[in-house]
This record gives structure tokens, C-alpha cells and sequence, in this order.
């Protein structure tokens, strides 16, 4: 089994920002890792939820979003 790096993500739904972490196969982008892995959710842990005004909707340790429900997606350095 390939290495693991933990990346920090954001990503963008309709009404919310969602921050958190994602672990990619060592030499693979997260777009390949979101691309290539079978499945509608995209596991992510350390996980902060804000609506675009700020406010925190939900801060948790684990976290699976829908696939179909993200709109874009940024690494967060």
C-alpha cells in the first residue's frame, strides 16, 4: 500500500465553506485522489463548517461529504 500525505483542504458547496483534512496517495493531486476514488463521499478529518458570512456551522473531528455537492475545491497551504 502507497504512502499517505495529509493535505489541507477547502471546499465549496452551495451554501457552505468546508475546511479540513484529506489524505492522497504520495505523488498523486487531490484532484487525481478526488477523481480516481470509487464512491460519492469525500472523507475529510479536522473539519470546520462556515456559511460564506463566517459563522461556524459545525467544527468536528470526521466529517463525509457528497461528491455531487461540491462545487470547487482549493488546497489551503
Amino acid at each position: 500500500m502507497s504512502n499517505l500525505k495529509r493535505v489541507r483542504v477547502i471546499l465549496f458547496t452551495e451554501n457552505t465553506k468546508i475546511e479540513g483534512v484529506i489524505s492522497v496517495r504520495e505523488g498523486f493531486r487531490v484532484s487525481d485522489h478526488l477523481n480516481k476514488e470509487k464512491g460519492p463521499f469525500i472523507p475529510l478529518n479536522d473539519v470546520c463548517v462556515r456559511d460564506f458570512s463566517g459563522r461556524v456551522q459545525l467544527d468536528t473531528d470526521f466529517l463525509c461529504v457528497n461528491k455531487h455537492k461540491v462545487i470547487a475545491v482549493k488546497t489551503k497551504e
